[in-house]
This record gives C-alpha cells, structure tokens and sequence, in this order.
C-alpha cells in the first residue's frame, strides 16, 4: 500500500495537491494499492474528492476514520424538507441564495448557510440566544448528515467541538483555551475508541496516532506530501518505509543552490535540521536536485521521481496556429513573478496586437491581486488580459486546447506540473531558465524557448517568434508531444515502483 499524506483536498488545490492527487490515479490505472491520506476536517471532502474524479476509495481522512463515516451513501438534506425544522412551530425565512432563518414564533433562533455548490441543501446551522449572541453552530456534512457541533462560550469565542459517527454519537471531542489572547484547540480526545478515553495535546499528534493505526492495519509505505506534516509522520510506527516529498526547491533563495551556506527554505527546516533521520529517504521530481541534496546532505538518500501529468485525452490533433493565445497556469501569488509575467505580455502586444495573455488560476493574497489589476491598467493592456480564475478537468483542458504558448516566470522551482500538462497538450513553453526541471522539459529550439532571468525583452521576443511563425508552432507543438512521452504514465509509474518495491523488500 501506498500511503500519500497530505492536509486536504480544497476546492482551490495548488500544484502539491494536484501532484498527491494524480499519483493517486497513476497508482490505481495500474492497479497498485494507493490511497490519499488528509489531516483536515473537511465537511466537503467527498465533494471534492468527486469534482477531482476520485472516488471514497481513493482516499481516508482522519476525522472520517474516527468518525466511521469514510463510506457514506450520500443523501440530499434541503432546508425545506428536513426534519431539524418544526413546520408546526417554526418558520423559514430566506435571506439570499446563501443564507435563510429559522424563526420560531416571530423570533429567529437560527441561521442556516445553504452548502456552497447546492441548491437548498445544509451547510451549517448557527444557533443565537434571545440576544442574538452565538451559543453553538452544527456543520453538515456534504452526504447528508451533521457531522460536527461547535459550542460558543459567551464572548463568541470557542469553548469545545463534539463530532458524531453517523448515528449521532459523539466520538471525538476538541477543547479549546485562550492562549496568549488567541484562542486554540488545545485537547482532542477520542471517546471510547477501543473501548476507553484516548487524549492527544495537538491534532498533529492525532495525526500521527491514525496514520499509525492504518500502518498496523494495513502496512504501507508513506509519502508525506506536505513540510507542515513533517513531524507527525516522523513519529509514526508501523510503516514499511516513510519518504518527504519536495514540491518546491529546497534552498531559500534559488540562486545560492550550489552555495553550501544558502539557507534551506523555512518549511523544509524541520526535515534537515530534526527529523530526516526518521525517513527512510527525500523524493524530489528532478535528478538534479536528487544530486545536489546528495552532494550537501551525504547521509540522506535523495530519489528522483517526477510527477506525473495525464492531459492525454485532450491532446490535439494539431497546433493551434490560428490561436495567439498566451497562457499561464498556476497560482497567482508573488513568487510566480506575476507583475513580471504582465510587462511581458505588454511587450508581446507591441509586436502582436492581437495575442492575448489568459492567467488561469487564483491569487491568495488581495493585495496581491489589486497590484497585478492596477498594473494591467497602467499598462493599459486591460482588453487583452483575462482572468480565467481557478479550473479543473473539461474546462482546463478547453483552455489548453485553444492556447498557442505556454508560459512560466518562477525563478524556483522544484519540478513544474503544470509545463508537463502544456507538454502533453502539444503547447510550446517559454520560461525562465531555473536550476530544477525546466530543461527537463524545454529544449531550446525543439518545443519553446528558456530565457535568462530576469531579461523581459527577450521573453517577449520569444513569445512572439512563436505566435508570428506558424511553422515553428508546428515544429514545436511535435517537440513537445515527443517530450511528454518521457512523462509517460508508464515511465512515471516504472520509477516510483522502483523505490516502493524497494521499501517492501529491503
């Protein structure tokens, strides 16, 4: 068994999800037993795992597990017609498509939030006293069914959260208590769990209890997807073999990555400085950062195994050489050098008029976004910059069928997923020429065009000889087809065997 460790599947995943996520059904198109593995509470979870094309089967969430709620035949739970309503009594008064009342003779008592996605089904609903001050709030799980109350002590805050198995039993208990003026969780305790009362100090250390439970039910082999887990999954038992998977470089600042004195980034500290000991390995997507971690960290055994990228059912017959679509895919955040990204384009616009830039993703920071907004209007190139938001499955794979360019302007990167889907799409790429993957998939020529850091003029001649040379499209379009066999579901699922056979045998 494979064991994929991560915090959640969200509505908006980023590319460390997406490679946990596709891993997932590269292990079971083969047939070889996998599972997701999340920490979070999640009452959408199974939502989510349905809109990823994933199954219950795919994947096993702590709370779920305790709760006994990890096979749930989902049932629709309306507002109108559900039972938490005394149709006698009380009455529901709508607010808006998001949020209605519930008032029992004249007085609201609650207010319920419509599930995000439905039409009428149950969110959560928040309780308030006389005074409308909140006393407890119960959440609702996507299949139909309360999976969680929340209690309120009388300033608002958080006193204690009971979550119930499907018949309504409570079976696990979360305390909270102000620390430092900031209220946190600071008990979860399982309820006869095995027959008795088991306390945990952090949901890390649950964490680590669960994953522990799995390995002795069923042994397996666990890649830990995500640095903030790094020591929950240190300290598990049981495991055929653990192994900390990388997802971005593991030097701070990418220019010092041969420097033996660059800073290791913040998040991966905990593994170098603590806990790669408790590993049986570190797993990055390029054979080059494999042999730099192996050349400044000796003891640890660095494997490269590249994630994978299935975009074949959406592979076009030909170029899109009638399109001057220029197309970026990934989140919208400052360490992508999106500010960057938009003077490009601006540039590209000088010599192609017509080209437009899709930014197809979701930006976490509202600054953030305003300064990237604010920017396109300066350069006043509004018209020809749209902002696609965050898409998965048939309607990404419509935006990569109609772009002509791919594009990237990271500076770090640890292996990008998301050039891999333009490669298997048929897109040329530019990009810039960064330490990790990049010329693993762009040669200079054949599918795109790498560009030194930092030199804007270049990349946005580079953008251009591609939309104005309908024949370098074609030449380039073949390239990079070419290209995605190396990524091949085959080829990635012959190298991660090699090193999770190797952990059962050894």
């Amino acid at each position: 068994m494979l064991y994929s460790v991560n915090e959640n599947i969200f509505t908006f995943n980023s590319g460390t999800e997406f490679a946990a996520i596709n891993r997932q059904q590269l292990f079971r198109k083969f047939g070889s037993p996998s599972q997701l593995v999340t920490r979070d509470y999640n009452p959408r979870l199974h939502a989510e795992l349905k809109a990823n094309g994933l199954t219950d089967e795919d994947c096993v969430n702590m709370y779920d597990y305790f709760q006994g709620t990890t096979h749930v035949t989902p049932q629709r739970q309306l507002l109108r017609t559900s039972p938490i309503v005394d149709k006698s009594q009380d009455h529901i008064v709508g607010v808006d498509n998001n949020e209605s009342q519930l008032l029992h003779h004249g007085e609201v008592y609650a207010t319920v939030r419509i599930a995000a996605g439905t039409i009428g089904e149950i969110g959560e609903v928040r309780y308030q006293d006389r005074y409308g001050n909140p006393t407890a709030t119960d959440v609702w799980d996507s299949r139909g069914f309360k999976s969680k109350t929340i209690y309120y002590h009388y300033d608002g805050s958080v006193g204690h959260e009971l979550l119930f198995n499907k018949a309504g039993v409570p079976v696990l208990e979360i305390s909270h208590m102000n620390v430092n003026g900031q209220v946190l969780p600071s008990q979860f305790k399982l309820l006869a769990y095995g027959g008795q009362n088991r306390a945990f100090a952090s949901e890390n250390a649950l964490f680590t209890f669960f994953l522990t439970e799995l390995s002795r039910q069923v042994p397996g082999v666990i890649i830990n997807d995500r640095p903030s887990l790094t020591q929950a999954v240190a300290q598990v038992r049981g495991a055929l073999a653990k192994y900390q998977a990388l997802h971005s470089q593991h030097v701070a600042n990418p220019t010092q990555i041969h420097d033996w004195r660059a800073r290791i980034t913040p998040s991966l500290l905990p593994f170098f400085q603590d806990y790669a000991g408790d590993y049986d390995g570190l797993i990055t997507p390029t054979a080059a950062e494999a042999a730099d971690i192996h050349h400044f960290f000796p003891t640890i055994q660095a494997f490269a195994l590249p994630d994978f990228a299935d975009l074949s059912e959406n592979k076009p017959a030909r170029p899109q050489t009638h399109s001057q679509n220029v197309l970026y895919m990934g989140r919208l955040v400052p360490d992508k050098h999106i500010d960057q990204m938009v003077r490009i384009f601006a540039g590209v616009l000088k010599q192609v008029p017509t080209a437009q830039l899709q930014l197809m993703g979701y930006f976490t920071d509202a600054a953030y976004e305003q300064q990237i907004h604010e920017l396109v209007k300066k350069l006043g190139i509004e018209k020809a910059v749209a902002f696609l938001g965050y898409q998965t499955g048939v309607q990404q794979q419509g935006v990569l069928a109609n772009a002509a360019v791919l594009i990237q302007t990271s500076l770090g990167e640890a292996g990008n997923l998301a050039l891999k889907e333009g490669l298997a799409a048929g897109l040329p790429e530019v990009a810039y020429r960064i330490p990790y993957g990049i010329e693993d998939v762009i040669t200079v020529g054949e599918n795109g065009f790498l560009i030194a850091p930092g030199d804007l003029d270049r990349f946005s001649k580079g953008i251009a000889t591609i939309l104005l040379d309908s024949n370098l499209q074609q030449k380039m379009h073949q390239g990079s087809l070419t290209k995605a066999a190396a990524f091949s579901g085959q080829q990635v699922f012959a190298s991660w065997q090699k090193v999770t056979s190797r952990s059962v045998t050894a």
